[in-house]
């Protein structure tokens, strides 16, 4: 057991390592940069294509003709954008995950065999 708690804390030492925050930290840059731009040019198609999708939909249908004699009329033009974030959200955590994971893993694996197993 004092060996799993001695990984622990050695891991926990690592983490705090400025190479390794700047390692996790380098990929999360590049990736909000990559999906700014992809905002920036296909936001305005992407929330036209979920509204006429939604427009598409009877049972939607049925619901904004409910929402309009209720009084909320507006709450239409808010669904579209946020069933966009809705699907794009956990694709861009997928994507994060993995390429921080394809940027740290070797340049960990070196640190770890540089600093613990000198002899290999």
């Amino acid at each position: 057991m004092t060996a799993v708690l001695e990984a622990l804390a050695r891991s926990l030492g690592y983490c705090l390592m400025p190479r390794v925050v700047a390692l996790s930290l380098l990929p999360l840059g590049l990736l909000m940069t990559v999906c700014g731009a992809l905002t920036w040019a296909y936001w305005e198609q992407g929330v036209a294509l979920v509204h006429e999708a939604l427009e598409m939909s009877a049972l939607l249908g049925a619901m904004f003709n409910w929402l309009e004699t209720v009084g909320a009329p507006r709450l239409k033009a808010v669904l579209a954008p946020m069933v966009l974030v809705a699907a794009v959200v956990p694709v861009l955590v997928v994507a994060c995950l993995m390429v921080v994971a394809q940027f740290m893993t070797p340049a960990l694996v070196k640190l770890v065999a540089q600093r613990r197993f000198a002899q290999l």
